[in-house]
């Protein structure tokens, strides 16, 4: 099983830590010159990845598979994926990987066309278009063998070099919208210049690597309508029909399989994409699992252990190829799929898997960019703005430099150094110190708690679920809430800023009363501005018998890593709106960062850190006493880290251990009694919490009719 997450973290973050170690590299001190520049050892031989695999002891068959499944990445990557797929039914079954040349759009039209998807998803539900990446398809899918996909890819690279003055680097789109399709199609002069390219593509594709001439016509032929004949077969094998109109191919499909009665909707979705937004086209080389051609794609977002033979072992992050239709017509919630990480089967809770796009589980060969239209650093704008520290100094210098180095790469080739401190310093709010209410002043702990459950996670898209047409909120199970506030956005903020389950008030109040009972007394509270995280810092006070003397401080910078909302921040509640509820919430309260300091913004694993460390700083100084913040899973990490000495972790490492932070989780770090001699201990410590932890276990949903089988 671990093998099995070692090969889901390395093939996740391969792209990010490739550009780590490339960093490191650029900031690593150079070599002293060697007295003798005469090598006196005969250099060791240059091995492909191919013959290193060959050399472990590996088959040539399943060397070459795992090469490619893992788009030649390297022999350590290709090496866990054989460690992973031992077990895999079709491990030595003689299938192609099946492969697609897409034309990709990136920058700020990317994030208009994201933008669309996302808001046609959330009214209208899934339709054809939202399996797949925006993109122009500029070849039809077509198979090619193990052995031969280096010469595909130098195949690619040959062809471009060759077309690079033929290539057009700005594309004009044009919208195209009927009631079955919609889509932006690209002008006649870029569909001239990307007909040239895809046909000198599949040429050398079938004579270098196919060779077949006879079958090359036919080929063309179902690429390109517009050529002679009507053959769609290549080499023996189908190609996947492309979606091509015979005068205008090129184009990026928006919607298609679509419900009449939505073509208004989307019609006004499109008027609102700005075609002539800043762009980057990128020639992308994917391939994908055969096994894929007729199944749907899952994402794994619950653990689970298989307790039965025939269950299947689901690691968070793992996609799942699951039959259309088969949730909806199991009987148990339970449905047979096949793990993208392993290849085995089984069964599996379907709530445990969220629908993705199919193009999520492909794998990239190469890609190519066309145009540099876009300048980047408009883009990379991490200006979050860090006020200048207090307190607590920064105690681990490579922070600073590493996050300077982050800064240059973003910017041009001639843009002079950034200073740390420059980009990141404002003027530092001061607040007056409040006094305690009792006259213990002793050692402080700071008690950083996450949320409880949220009804996101438990039940998956439920807004469309519970909300009809009129925004009416309706109760669909017992673990949802009796009834939620009417919001001033409708019930689609909630889609993006989840309420609590009973579940999660339950436990919330749980770990207050456990707080209490343990003896512990809190003296100020501060919440990130996510729903779920006032509510449950509501609970815990309530638990520790002080909701009503207490306020709540809406705190912004405890809000979770932008970097997970490129979409943009939830609609939050205002902390007006929350005292209507009937929240206690202190209204005079001036949060450190403010809710217009994240929006629009950029931000790395470091800055957020940073930003969380900014606020940790200013709780410590400006507050006495114990304190209690309500997070999310990483804020127990964040905010403690560099307080007690630590670098801040990678995004990589971020992402896997906030998979490792239940629900209601509490992390404790105490004020040191005097200074010690031991410098790396700090001023603070993280202590063992005086209450014990909460454990809680599946509870898949009832379907009565399961005793009518």
């Amino acid at each position: 099983r671990n093998i099995l997450k070692l090969f889901q973290f390395l093939h996740g973050c391969k792209d990010n830590f490739l550009d780590e170690v490339e960093m490191e590299s650029q900031t690593a001190l150079s070599p002293p010159p060697r007295k003798n520049s005469t090598p006196t050892k005969i250099a060791k031989q240059n091995l492909t990845p191919l013959q290193v695999l060959l050399q472990m002891g590996f088959p040539k068959n399943r060397a070459e598979k795992a090469l490619t499944a893992t788009g030649y990445r390297g022999v350590q990557l290709a090496s866990d994926w054989l460690l992973a797929h031992v077990y895999d039914p079709m491990l030595d079954d003689n299938v192609p990987r099946e492969f697609i040349l897409y034309l990709c759009p990136t920058g700020q039209l990317l994030e208009e066309l994201e933008v669309f998807f996302h808001k046609s998803s959330l009214k209208c539900g899934r339709n054809g278009a939202h399996n797949y990446m925006a993109h122009m398809t500029l070849c039809p899918g077509f198979k090619v063998p193990d052995h031969n996909v280096c010469n595909l890819i130098q195949i690619l690279s040959d062809v471009i070099t060759k077309m690079k003055g033929v290539l057009p680097h700005k594309i004009e789109l044009e919208p195209y919208v009927s009631p079955n399709f919609i889509g932006l199609f690209a002008s006649d002069k870029a569909v001239e210049a990307l007909q040239k390219f895809s046909l000198e593509f599949l040429k050398e594709v079938s004579s270098k690597i196919l060779h077949s001439d006879s079958q090359t016509f036919d080929a063309l032929a179902t690429c390109f309508p517009w050529c002679a004949g009507s053959g769609s077969s290549f080499m023996g094998e189908t190609w996947l029909q492309s979606e091509a109109q015979p005068c205008k191919s090129f184009h990026i499909t928006l919607a298609y399989q679509f419900n009449s009665q939505q073509y208004t909707y989307l019609q006004e979705l499109v008027n609102e994409v700005d075609l002539f937004s800043l762009c980057n086209w990128e020639i992308r080389l994917y391939s994908r699992d055969s096994r894929l051609s007729n199944n749907e794609v899952y994402r794994v977002i619950y653990p689970h252990i298989p307790r039965e033979m025939d269950e299947l072992e689901l690691v968070i992050g793992d996609f799942i190829y699951i039959n259309p239709g088969s949730l909806t017509a199991s009987l148990d919630g339970w449905v047979e799929g096949i793990s993208w990480l392993t290849g085995c089967a089984g069964y599996l809770p379907g709530n445990y898997v969220e629908r993705v796009p199919e193009s999520d589980a492909w794998t990239l060969h190469k890609s190519f960019t066309l145009s540099k239209d876009l300048d980047l650093s408009s883009l990379d704008d991490i200006s979050l703005s860090r006020r200048s520290r207090v307190g607590i100094n920064l105690s681990c210098p490579s922070v600073s430099d590493e996050t300077n180095n982050e800064v240059r790469s973003s910017g041009g080739a001639d843009d002079p150094p950034q200073d740390f401190d420059a980009l990141y310093a404002k003027v530092n709010k001061s607040s007056k110190k409040k006094s305690l209410e009792s006259s213990d002043k002793g050692l402080r702990s700071v008690y950083i708690a996450r949320h409880g459950e949220r009804i996101d996670f438990a039940f998956g898209s439920w807004v469309p679920y519970c909300f009809n047409s009129e925004g009416t909120y309706s109760r669909k199970d017992l673990n949802m809430p009796v009834n939620v506030p009417m919001r001033k956005a409708g019930p689609q903020a909630y889609v993006k800023d989840s309420p609590l389950t009973v579940l999660g008030s339950l436990q919330a109040r749980l770990t207050g009363e456990a707080m209490k009972n343990s003896g512990v007394v809190i003296h100020h509270a501060l919440s990130s501005s996510s729903y779920r995280c006032v509510q449950t810092c509501d609970y815990i006070l309530e638990g520790l018998g002080i909701r009503d003397t207490l306020p709540i401080r809406v705190e912004p910078g405890l809000f979770e890593w932008l970097g997970w909302y490129k979409e943009g921040l939830p609609d939050w509640f205002t902390t007006e709106e929350l005292k209507a509820i009937g929240f206690n919430i202190d209204l005079g309260y001036k949060p450190y960062v403010r809710r217009s300091e994240l929006e629009d913004k950029t931000e790395s694993s470091q800055q957020y850190y940073l930003r969380s460390f900014y606020v940790m700083q200013n709780v410590i100084k400006n507050f006495e006493g114990n304190v209690l913040l309500v997070g999310h899973a990483a804020t127990l990490d964040t905010c403690s880290r560099q307080l007690l000495g630590n670098a801040p972790r990678t995004a990589q490492e971020l992402q896997k251990l906030v998979q490792k932070v239940p629900y209601c989780s509490v992390a404790v770090v105490k004020e040191n009694l005097v200074s010690t001699a031991d410098k790396n201990l700090g001023e603070w410590s993280l202590i063992e919490p005086p209450f014990p932890p909460m454990t809680t276990s599946a509870n898949m949903r009832y379907d009565w009719r399961i005793l009518n089988t």
